[in-house]
């Protein structure tokens, strides 16, 4: 042999055994472990082994080549097990071809021939992906016939296209779910048929369950779901129906709560049903009519035990519900006027003490009046308390003698009456009543008692004087006759004019107006006390103000107030105003006016004054 030859042998073989040598390492770290089959004398190929080729081996060409044949491995892998079902004469001559080759490739693995491998599981996988692109049309084509069938209810033919079909592609999901559909067909149509049943006897509640149990099992079943709706609907028509009927039977024994709750429930069922606005209506005109004569009847009932608020209150409800009923609103009316009478009749009783004041006693008759023009029948509380009425304004209408006894030197006021100058002895009748009065001096303090002229009571004598302090007390053993009362009728008269002229600004006398009367403006001006209080615009004020003979300001009232040229109302003026407006009323209140006379008699009555107030009023 020629030496030059030994030596590149001999360093290629060196080479090679190396190669091996680290190969047979790397594999040793490698998680391959191959298993064997049957006969434990061939060895298949893991598909899931895995080699580390990173790091001093990442450019191994023994690392690229095995992990190439691995990764067609795996592509045939699952290939190739579900081809082994396939039940064609074709394909188990194809299979024994994907075996032998598969076997081939394991070899080839273990020996170490990586890229020789790779093509017998390429070659393998192939083969199977050949005859399945060649089978899918076929496959297609028995899905739509075997459907068909089935739709026709052929379930022999169908049943027969189906194991046609799944003999070529064992995994196929729409064969699979027909042939479960063929088998369930019987047991879905038995389901079927009983849910019709049951809605026909009106059990749907059943026949709901049973119908959604038929279509649990067959998803697909066409006729399930039309029974389904059909059912559905002629439920809604029942259960609308029988609402309906009880919600008019409830009506007709004028149970609102129960008809209306039932009319809810059926428009919940079918709210565009022509026959739910026809009920509503029934509904809403029993039901009104049926609160007013409940509420007509409560006020009738009511007024009859002559407990007046209640019955208003009554008559208020029906008419809330019917206002154009005259009759309603003449009861409503009656009452209102009848309780206004009453309340006012008692409010006076329970204040008889007051009937000394001429504008209440006045009043107090205004309100007689009014009672004893009403008309009543069978208002027998309201007719005693008529009566009681009565009987007090005729025993207050009597006046009462006071004997007033003093010393000359006492000054005596009988407030809210008249002001008396220093005097020995004075006779006044008055109404019966609470007084106050009041005795003073200068340099003394004043002392004030209040007195009650009881009706029924023709004369009461009191003494009022101050000497070393101010005292007022009931005279002891005085009697009317031992009064001198020749001039008591003329201080009546005088006394009840005084009493008349001391009503309210809010309660001015229903007197003429005068013409011409003029204010004396000293009396005016002296009586503007003030302080800091100040306007940055003028103010005109108007006041009604009653005069009695002397020209006296008895009573006043503001009836209009100007701010820039603009009329405005007491509540929205600042506080600033309202002082001023109290200054100059008190002001007019101790003023005097000159009055016109006519025949020699000075006028009494109303006159408008008007004052202008100055911008900067009062500023101190």
């Amino acid at each position: 042999m020629n030496q030059s030859l030994v030596k590149p042998m001999n360093l290629r073989f060196y080479k090679s055994l190396i190669s091996i040598i680290v190969f047979s390492l790397l594999y040793s770290c490698s998680n391959e472990e191959p298993i064997t089959n049957s006969d434990q004398n061939i060895l298949t190929v893991d598909p899931n082994t895995s080699l580390d080729c990173t790091g001093v081996w990442a450019n191994s060409p023994l690392c690229k080549e095995r992990n190439e044949a691995l990764v067609e491995l795996k592509k045939l892998d699952p290939l190739y097990e579900s081809f082994k079902n396939v039940e064609m004469a074709e394909a188990k001559s194809i299979l024994s071809e994907v075996e032998s080759l598969k076997k081939d490739g394991d070899k080839f693995y273990f020996d170490e021939f990586y890229f020789k491998s790779r093509d017998s599981y390429k070659e393998a996988s192939e083969l199977i992906i050949s005859f399945n692109d060649r089978n899918r049309l076929k496959v297609l084509e028995i899905i739509d016939r075997s459907q068909l069938a089935f739709d026709l209810v052929k379930l022999d033919e169908a049943k027969t296209l189906v194991e046609e079909g799944l003999s070529i592609d064992p995994t196929n999901k729409k064969l699979i779910n027909i042939n479960k559909r063929i088998d369930n067909y019987y047991i879905v149509t038995d389901l079927i048929s009983s849910a019709e049943d049951y809605s026909s006897s009106k059990k749907y509640s059943l026949a709901i369950q049973t119908i959604d149990e038929a279509i649990q099992i067959d998803p697909e079943r066409a006729d399930a779901k039309q029974i389904k709706v059909k059912i559905i609907n002629e439920s809604k028509v029942y259960y609308f129906d029988q609402n309906l009927k009880k919600a008019y039977s409830a009506l007709n024994s004028n149970d609102f709560s129960k008809s209306l709750s039932l009319y809810n429930d059926a428009k919940s069922i079918l709210p565009n049903n022509s026959e739910l606005p026809i009920l509503k209506r029934e509904i809403d005109i029993k039901k009104k009519n049926y609160d007013i004569t409940l509420f007509t009847n409560s006020g009738d009932r009511s007024y009859a035990a002559e407990n007046w608020e209640s019955a208003l209150d009554a008559y208020n409800k029906a008419l809330k519900l019917d206002p154009t009923n005259s009759d309603l609103v003449r009861k409503f009316n009656r009452t209102s006027s009848i309780k206004q009478t009453y309340d006012d009749l008692n409010k006076y009783l329970r204040n008889v003490d007051r009937l000394s004041s001429p504008n209440i006693r006045n009043n107090f008759e205004r309100v007689l009046g009014v009672a004893n023009n009403l008309i009543l029948k069978d208002e027998k509380k309201l007719i005693n308390l008529i009566s009681q009425a009565n009987e007090t304004f005729k025993k207050y209408g009597e006046m009462v003698v006071l004997n007033l006894i003093s010393n000359d030197e006492t000054y005596v006021d009988i407030q809210k009456t008249r002001n008396y100058e220093p005097f020995s002895e004075e006779n006044i009748k008055l109404y019966p009543g609470k007084y106050v009065l009041v005795a003073k001096k200068r340099g003394m303090q004043s002392t004030r008692k209040e007195i009650n002229l009881e009706p029924g009571k023709e004369f009461l004598s009191i003494t009022a004087i101050c000497t070393n302090k101010c005292s007022i007390y009931e005279t002891g053993n005085i009697t009317k006759d031992d009064v001198d009362l020749s001039n008591v009728e003329e201080q009546e008269e005088n006394i009840f004019n005084n009493q008349q002229n001391t009503n309210s600004a809010q309660n001015i006398l229903d007197e003429k107006f005068i013409k011409n009367a003029k204010i004396i403006s000293s009396s005016f001006s002296k009586n503007i006390v003030c302080t800091k209080t100040t306007r940055n615009s003028p103010l005109r004020l108007t006041f009604t103000l009653n005069v009695d003979k002397a020209g006296k300001v008895v009573a006043s009232r503001v009836t209009s107030i100007r701010v820039h040229q603009e009329m405005t109302q007491s509540k929205n003026l600042k506080s600033d105003d309202r002082a001023v407006i109290v200054i100059i009323e008190k002001a007019l209140k101790k003023s005097k006016f000159k009055v016109p006379k006519i025949n020699g008699q000075p006028q009494v009555g109303k006159i408008n004054h008007v004052v202008v107030v100055p911008a900067g009023f009062c500023v101190a």
